[in-house]
This record gives C-alpha cells, sequence and structure tokens, in this order.
C-alpha cells in the first residue's frame, strides 16, 4: 500500500506541474504531499498494530504467553543493536 501511495503522489506531482505555474504546483503538491504522508503513517501504524495482534493471538492458541513472545523480541532487537555496533 505504501509503494501505490508513492506512485500516487508521483501521478499527483506530474498533474501539478502540468497544470500550474512552478509557485503554485509546488504549493498545491507540498500540501497534497503533507495529507498523503500522514495517510501513509496510519497505514504503518495500523500494519504493524495488526501484525502484533495476530501474531499474539495464533501463539496464544498454542500456548505461548505474550511476555514470552515480549521477551523473544526484545532479545532480537538487543542482538540487533549490538550487531551494528550498540552498546545495550
Amino acid at each position: 500500500m505504501l509503494g501505490m501511495m508513492c506512485c500516487v503522489q508521483q501521478i499527483v506531482l506530474q498533474k501539478c506541474m502540468l497544470h500550474y505555474d512552478k509557485e503554485r504546483a509546488t504549493e498545491v503538491y507540498s500540501a497534497f504531499h503533507r495529507v498523503s504522508s500522514t495517510i501513509s503513517t496510519l497505514i504503518a501504524e495500523c500494519y504493524g498494530e495488526v501484525l502484533l495482534n495476530s501474531t499474539e493471538e495464533g501463539l496464544s492458541r498454542v500456548g505461548m504467553p505474550p511476555a514470552l513472545l515480549q521477551r523473544i523480541k526484545n532479545l532480537q532487537i538487543k542482538k540487533m543493536l549490538e550487531g551494528a555496533g550498540y552498546q545495550v
């Protein structure tokens, strides 16, 4: 979905440049870009929430408690940070 939003942003930019003078095109596109970027942020956040909820629900059905899943995630994040050279 985020890839499609990028395509829509490019199309809107092209249309703005085609139909408006440079200053007005920049103004209109900038406004559209702010709104569409906010929508993209909401899409990404909602996707993360759905993924987390479905993972927790699925793992709880097979007996894995949410605390264990959180511990595994924290250990993995720590490992990745240490691999990138950060002290954790």
